[in-house]
């Protein structure tokens, strides 16, 4: 592939969901014109060993290190350490000489590809070194921290050849070892060069009444959301909430239902051999805020190894939010009722006379 190709073709598929495809792409203006990446964007990035390189191009222009000093705005006794090799040097800073010295930021990457100059973490100067494992990798929003997706012990030891960092495993709620690194400098290269999006897979409406009932002023919540929470539904505090069951036209109705009211997609759709469908998201505890507001509880009967006492000392459910609702959205909550449940059952209850 060539740089010209790398440049507008680089996208791959990092993972995939039920609901979500993520990806990672090449930011525009991310190679310089021999195809290095442009590592001097980086904040904060430092190199070893540069020393000899300095002093010999110094040397070559005829140049004191006071001046060089005073072009960069540093003290010489900096200047001579950096030849020395007794501290890093900043990467702009290196860059800044360099072009002093008429040498191309691109010379200077070349040499840092050639490892004449050193990073912290050996990070590739050229893209096509690290797309074999770059989808691996996602970089944590606030901290220096990097985690790995899942993949083999052979990929695992191909990412600890092509950097120099330091693999940590810790266990997940599913017993399984997430791998992660605590590297700044790898973590500010990503979010510098690479752009990181996920594409739905799911577009609603999924059904044909949802979105023509929301555009006419219904109460999707009254009408299907605590009627599927209610039925095959649960709440999980304080922000997960999923709905169960294998009719895939209620699953739908319940995406939608959340989608139109509250601009929110699943976590998962359909999952679990089809039967799940979940939200789990602190976005998520608004909707449930409201529904608890208007319909008490989900739980409808006391969860597994609850006593009865401690069901009934937690909000209960109620169906006092369709007595205001309107005819529409109360047939429409019936329909889901029987749907779910399978059937309804009406009782004629003799009521003794008051007298």
């Amino acid at each position: 592939m060539s740089h010209l190709e790398i440049k507008t073709a680089f996208k791959a598929l990092i993972r995939e969901t039920s609901v979500y495809k993520y990806y990672i792409e090449l930011k525009e203006n991310s190679l310089t014109s021999k195809g290095y990446l442009d590592i001097a964007k980086i904040p904060e990035l430092f190199v070893a060993g540069a020393g000899e390189f300095l002093r010999q191009s110094r040397l070559k222009k005829k140049l004191k290190q006071k001046r060089i000093a005073e072009i960069i705005d540093v003290t010489p006794t900096q200047v001579c350490a950096w030849e020395k090799n007794r501290s890093k040097i900043p990467l702009k800073s290196l860059v800044k000489i360099a072009k002093t010295y008429d040498v191309s930021k691109d010379m200077i990457y070349e040499l840092i590809n050639r490892n004449k100059i050193a990073l912290k973490t050996n990070l590739p100067v050229r893209l096509e070194k690290i797309m074999e494992i770059i989808t691996y990798f996602t970089p944590h929003k606030l901290d220096g921290t990097v985690s790995l997706t899942k993949c083999s012990d052979e990929t695992l030891q191909k990412i600890k050849d092509t950097l120099n960092v330091t693999l940590r495993m810790k266990k997940t709620e599913n017993n399984n070892n997430q791998a992660t690194i605590n590297s700044k400098e790898l973590h500010r290269y990503l979010k510098t060069f690479f752009q990181y999006t996920k594409v739905p897979k799911i577009h609603p409406p999924l059904t044909n009444e949802v979105k023509l009932w929301h555009e006419n002023g219904l109460d999707l919540t009254r009408a299907i959301i605590c009627p599927c929470l209610q039925t095959e539904g649960n709440i999980k505090h304080p922000n997960a909430f999923y709905f169960n069951g294998n009719n895939k036209v209620l699953h739908d109705y319940f995406v939608d239902a959340v989608y139109y009211e509250y601009n929110e997609l699943p976590t998962s759709y359909l999952c679990s051999d089809g039967h799940v469908t979940s939200y789990a998201r602190k976005a998520t505890k608004e909707i449930i805020d409201e529904v608890m507001k208007l319909a008490g509880n989900s739980k409808t009967s006391p969860a597994h190894e609850q006593s009865i006492e401690e069901y009934l000392r937690e909000p209960q459910p109620h169906l006092n939010y369709l007595l205001n609702a309107s005819e529409i959205e109360q047939k429409i909550a019936l329909r889901i009722w029987t749907s779910a449940e399978g059937h309804t059952i009406i009782r004629r209850f003799k009521i003794a006379n008051a007298d």
